[in-house]
C-alpha cells in the first residue's frame, strides 16, 4: 500500500472512530471516546521514532501528528457539541494521562536498564521516547487547547459572516501551527536541520487541519443536526 495512501486512511479511520464514539453518547457515555483519547497518547508517544522522507528533503513524522491532530479535532468537537464541563474534563484527563505514562516510561527503563537489556544492539525498547519532548508536549497541549476554544469562539461571536466550515478550519489550523512554532523553537531551536523539521510538522498539519476541519463540518452540519 502506498505510504501516502496509509497515512490518509489512518487520518480518516482515527477520525471517524472518534465521530462513531461520540455519535452514541447517548447509549454508552463519553467515557469509551475518552479512553480511546487516553489510548492515543501511548500511540502518539511510540510514532514519534517513525519518520518518512517527504519528497525525498523533509523528514517529517506524520503519525505524531495526525494523533495530536485528532486530539485537538476531538477537544473541539466536544466543545462545540457537550459543553466546557465536558472539554475541562478531556483536558484534565488526557495531561494526568501523559504524565502517569511518563512515569510508567521511566520505570520501565530503569528496570531495562537494571536487567542489562538496554544496549547499543536493542535501541528500540518501550522505554526508548524522549521525556523532554513529551513532557513540554504536555504542556503545550494545554496552551493549544485553550488557544482553540478561544479561536473558535471569537470567530463565532465577533466575526458572523464567515462560513463555518472556514470558523472550523481556522480554529484548528491557527493552532496547529501554534503548536508547531511553539514545539519547534522550544526544543529544536538550535538544531542544525531545523526549518526542516519546522517545515515538515507545517505541512502534515496543515494538511490535518484541512482533512478534519471537512469531516467535522460535515458531521455538524448533516449528521448530528441539533444545536
Amino acid at each position: 500500500m502506498n505510504l501516502y495512501l496509509s497515512l490518509i486512511i489512518e487520518l480518516v479511520f482515527l477520525a471517524l472512530s472518534i465521530l462513531i464514539l461520540f455519535n452514541i453518547r447517548k447509549k454508552i457515555g463519553l467515557i469509551p471516546l475518552y479512553v480511546l483519547l487516553g489510548a492515543l497518547q501511548y500511540l502518539q508517544v511510540l510514532s514519534g521514532n517513525i519518520s518518512v522522507q517527504l519528497f525525498e528533503k523533509y523528514t517529517m513524522f506524520p503519525s505524531s501528528s495526525i494523533v495530536f491532530s485528532a486530539l485537538l479535532f476531538a477537544l473541539l468537537l466536544i466543545y462545540i457539541k457537550a459543553g466546557v464541563v465536558k472539554t475541562r474534563a478531556l483536558i484534565i484527563g488526557i495531561v494526568i494521562t501523559n504524565f502517569v505514562l511518563a512515569v510508567l516510561f521511566g520505570t520501565s527503563y530503569f528496570q531495562e536498564l537494571e536487567l542489562g537489556i538496554l544496549n547499543p544492539t536493542n535501541v528500540h525498547s518501550i522505554s526508548d521516547i524522549n521525556f523532554e519532548h513529551f513532557l513540554y508536549g504536555t504542556v503545550l497541549l494545554l496552551f493549544d487547547s485553550l488557544l482553540l476554544i478561544i479561536l473558535y469562539q471569537f470567530l463565532m461571536s465577533k466575526i458572523k459572516k464567515i462560513h463555518y466550515l472556514l470558523v472550523i478550519f481556522i480554529s484548528l489550523a491557527i493552532t496547529l501551527i501554534f503548536d508547531s512554532l511553539a514545539f519547534t523553537l522550544g526544543l529544536n531551536y538550535n538544531n542544525t536541520d531545523f526549518l526542516n523539521i519546522l517545515l515538515s510538522q507545517l505541512i502534515v498539519k496543515t494538511i490535518s487541519a484541512v482533512v478534519f476541519s471537512i469531516i467535522l463540518y460535515c458531521y455538524l452540519i448533516y449528521i448530528d443536526k441539533e444545536k
